[in-house]
């Protein structure tokens, strides 16, 4: 939490590109010592943002993808029963 202001501002600073190349270099490093990388990528729902139980393919959690499917919102899914 301390570090998500200081995050926010390393990255804005990073896409500035009025600020000089070689000060942003040391910005670049002091972000990977904040961070441990400059960008995560997850994995994340593009409804609810929830990053567990993500379908890769669609981009949705399992959640997401129950009500979607069951409301007949998603092409080509059913519900299955045997």
């Amino acid at each position: 939490m301390e570090n998500e202001l200081r995050v926010k501002l390393l990255k804005n600073s990073l896409k500035n590109k009025n600020i000089p190349k070689n000060i942003r270099t040391l910005l670049y490093y002091k972000m990977s010592k904040i961070n441990g990388s400059v960008c995560k990528v997850t994995n994340s729902c593009i409804l609810t943002s929830r990053t567990r139980g993500i379908l890769s393919d669609l981009k949705l959690s399992r959640m997401s993808f129950r009500s979607l499917a069951h409301r007949g919102l998603l092409a080509g899914f059913s519900k299955s029963s045997w």
